[in-house]
């Protein structure tokens, strides 16, 4: 998530859907709730990157949903001649997601 804002960010997108599959953090951030469990850390992370973004909202997906993004950070991460025709700022952002993995 945090490498999807920063792309945001970087590149002055005025309105940015976000997506997660992980419903206990996507539901947090969109209440803007702070705990303190275990998440709170990645919570006040993602909302002070949030704040730079002008219209923003984050949705929920299922991780079948979510699939083709969740195979190719795989086979990135596993397969190092792995070839992705991507820009360098979607590279990253998927370098840094798989860091959390």
């Amino acid at each position: 998530m945090r490498g999807a804002i920063e792309l945001a960010q970087r590149n002055n997108w005025p309105n940015v859907q976000f997506e997660g599959d992980c419903w206990n953090i996507i539901q947090k951030i969109r209440e803007k709730k702070l705990d303190d469990s275990k998440v709170r850390p990645i919570l006040e992370d993602a909302l002070q990157l949030l704040a730079a973004v002008d219209n923003w909202d984050i949705s929920h997906t299922k991780r079948e949903g979510n699939c083709v993004a969740h195979l190719m950070a795989h086979e990135a991460k596993t397969n190092k001649d792995c070839n992705l025709l991507l820009s360098d700022d979607v590279l990253a952002a998927i370098q840094a997601d798989l860091s959390f993995d």
